[in-house]
């Protein structure tokens, strides 16, 4: 075992480099919160997993989360320390609302039928 002098230029080139690649993880991070708690989950988890990896999968977890609410996003810190980046990411299963009813009955052959709609009171006042 070797003692580093804290001046030591590999480990100041190597604490550099790992801040600019968690500067980079954090702006591609979909939620901005709790940067000093990220910056400690980060130095745990790049002992665990590559650096340049982390900055991928936040990028890849910040595409997923476009268009969601940012309260159901985790923080940067407990997404590193939870290890997330191993989570299988679904796509979100959304239910069909009316619009992509009525657009897929509207795309069906017979949709440019005309169809007579009669109301009930058309009929006593002759207009059927």
């Amino acid at each position: 075992v070797q003692n580093l002098h804290p001046n030591n230029l590999v480990r100041n080139n190597l604490g550099s480099i790992n801040q600019e690649l968690f500067a980079q993880f954090y702006s591609a991070y979909p939620q901005k919160k709790g940067k000093g708690a990220a910056e400690k989950a980060w130095e745990k988890a790049i002992k665990i997993k590559e650096p340049k990896e982390l900055v991928q999968a936040a990028r890849v977890f910040a595409q997923f989360c476009e268009g969601k609410d940012k309260k159901f996003i985790p923080y940067p810190a407990t997404w590193l320390n939870q290890k997330r980046w191993e989570d299988e990411l679904e796509p979100e299963q959304r239910p069909a609302t009316s619009t992509d009813l009525l657009n897929s009955l509207m795309s069906q052959e017979n949709s440019c039928q005309t169809v007579k709609v009669i109301r009930p009171f058309d009929s006593y006042l002759g207009k059927e």
